[in-house]
């Protein structure tokens, strides 16, 4: 990681991927078998 960041960053960015096998009933009445969930966190837990 650099020493700093530009004034206009969010910080450290940390995507992750989850995914699903379970199947879920979208609002539509469609159904999704399986699902990616992708997810960012910024910053650094303490």
């Amino acid at each position: 990681m650099p020493d700093s960041l530009p004034p206009d960053s969010v910080g450290l960015v940390s995507p992750e991927t989850l995914h699903f096998d379970q199947p879920i009933e979208l609002a539509c009445g469609q159904t999704l078998n399986s699902y990616d969930l992708v997810v960012e966190t910024y910053g650094e837990l303490n």
